[in-house]
């Protein structure tokens, strides 16, 4: 039997929450810098390669990485989880030699159909970021799946610093986007020989040992999440898809400043998800809708407390941030990150953990296939039509018509009124509470004070009364504050 240490579940989220904030941090920092360096074109240009890259990853993983996350707890012989670890290393290694070659012949019939030459002019540096990638993405989930939590900060931090020094330091020297993508490239390599030594080492990786048995189990588990997977990566990157061929590099960088999200948000959605996924999944055994509405709207309420007021902060103050941070040059790109943000909105509902609880995945699917189909349609006439306003609507109307739908299929699998499907009252209050020092930085960003003086002195005020507030109203008791602190500063 493996033996595998116990661990807490809020710790591990803690950990997990800890590793993705560094991530965050590190892919923070590079566009600052970046944009300091590379003209706005060049750097649309290298973003254009970067998205191609950000398209293929998942499409060429199919799932096998996150498989893993079910084969490995099930596997209760060493020999079984060999060959599985096995059977998805060499299997995501032939996927990827098959398809760079499928695409390498392809592109002497394909490349007339296309006026953008960007996609053939660094194809084999994009082919090569995607393979190493993906026959290293093991790495982003071993540990977690071994229970190493403090290891997962380690090797996250220093996988991403030295992305990030070696991305910096040579863009730097040299100044040239062939340049920044080897960065990339080594980078990868060092990924991937890291973790081929470590599952020789720890799993006897041998190609021997892969059966058709565990092929046709694993194929059989990772294929209806594949394809819908490729369906769902379309919807997700209609706006980048259509904004690719309809605008310019210049216009590609401004909106991918633009598409920035919010440190930490995201990271708090998917830490606090982690918590409450097993709670609903053994809700879900009894058939427990009650309670399942309980803990789903606790933890609306928790990511409420951090969104709402935070929101209003950003969206106010996104001229002077993207001042600071992407000089004057970018300063356009700060309408297009006002409405991507309200995404954080509908993303704070966590739209799906229920349906996936009780294993209704056809239902998100469906989701998945119109949020696609509308959002390429919707998507064309916007971007054509606003430019970059315009995608970044379509990214707005994306993520709403992929929630709204499995919101509805969530209300009708927990049988409630919808009076009582979301804590509407919460949210009423936490309006209030974020409109009142709101209105105070509104006329303080009036004063005619450089950004960056307007931005300290604006989140000095903004959070100070709003920290007052949460404490009075006890939002920072509903959120747990004392308990996560006290996870942290045990360990």
């Amino acid at each position: 039997m493996l033996k595998h240490k116990e661990y807490n579940l809020t710790t591990q989220a803690v950990f997990i929450f800890i590793s993705k904030f560094i991530q965050i941090l590190f892919q923070f920092l590079v566009p600052v810098i970046l944009i300091r360096i590379l003209s706005q074109t060049d750097y649309g240009i290298y973003q254009k390669v970067l998205f191609f890259t950000a398209l293929a990853i998942p499409l060429f993983q199919f799932h096998f990485t996150a498989s893993l996350y079910y084969f490995f707890p099930i596997s209760k012989k060493i020999n079984q989880l060999n060959e599985f670890i096995s059977q998805t290393y060499y299997q995501l290694l032939v996927i990827c030699v098959f398809a760079s070659i499928t695409i390498l012949i392809s592109l002497f019939f394909l490349e007339s159909y296309f006026e953008d030459k960007i996609f053939y002019r660094y194809i084999y540096q994009i082919l090569a970021i995607i393979f190493f990638t993906v026959c290293s993405s093991i790495l982003e989930n071993i540990f977690i799946l071994e229970k190493k939590s403090k290891l997962v900060v380690i090797v996250t931090s220093v996988d991403k610093f030295l992305r990030t020094s070696l991305l910096l330091v040579i863009i730097s020297i040299y100044q040239t986007i062939e340049l920044a993508l080897l960065a990339l490239i080594i980078h990868g390599f060092l990924r991937f020989i890291f973790l081929t030594i470590y599952l020789f080492k720890n799993y006897k990786l041998n190609i021997l040992l892969i059966k058709i048995a565990n092929l046709k189990t694993q194929w059989n588990y990772v294929m209806p999440m594949g394809l819908g997977l490729f369906i769902g990566v379309l919807g997700k990157n209609a706006d980048k898809l259509i904004l690719v061929w309809l605008l310019t590099n210049s216009d590609f960088a401004l909106y991918t400043i633009g598409n920035l999200s919010i440190p930490l948000i995201a990271t708090v959605y998917i830490s606090i998800g982690n918590v409450i996924m097993p709670e609903l999944a053994k809700y879900s055994i009894n058939k427990d809708l009650d309670k399942s509405l309980i803990l789903w709207k606790s933890m609306i309420i928790k990511n409420s407390i951090i969104t709402i007021p935070v929101l209003f902060f950003f969206i106010i103050q996104a001229k002077e941030i993207f001042i600071v941070l992407f000089t004057n040059s970018y300063a356009d790109s700060a309408n297009v990150f006002r409405i991507i943000v309200l995404t954080l909105l509908i993303q704070m509902l966590g739209y799906g953990y229920v349906l996936r609880a009780f294993g209704k995945t056809k239902k998100i699917l469906i989701a998945k296939i119109y949020r696609t189909t509308l959002s390429l349609l919707v998507g064309y006439f916007l971007i054509k039509n606003f430019g970059i306003i315009g995608a970044a609507l379509t990214f707005l109307f994306s993520y709403f018509v992929n929630a709204i739908i499995q919101l509805i299929e969530t209300k009708k699998l927990l049988k409630v009124s919808l009076k009582e499907y979301l804590p509407w009252l919460d949210f009423a209050k936490l309006l209030g509470i974020s409109i009142i020092p709101s209105i105070i930085i509104i006329y303080t960003n009036s004063l005619n004070w450089p950004a960056i003086q307007i931005l300290f002195f604006n989140a000095l005020i903004y959070f100070g009364i709003l920290i007052l507030l949460l404490y009075y109203f006890n939002y920072l008791k509903k959120f747990g504050y004392e308990k996560i602190l006290k996870n942290i500063l045990s360990k």
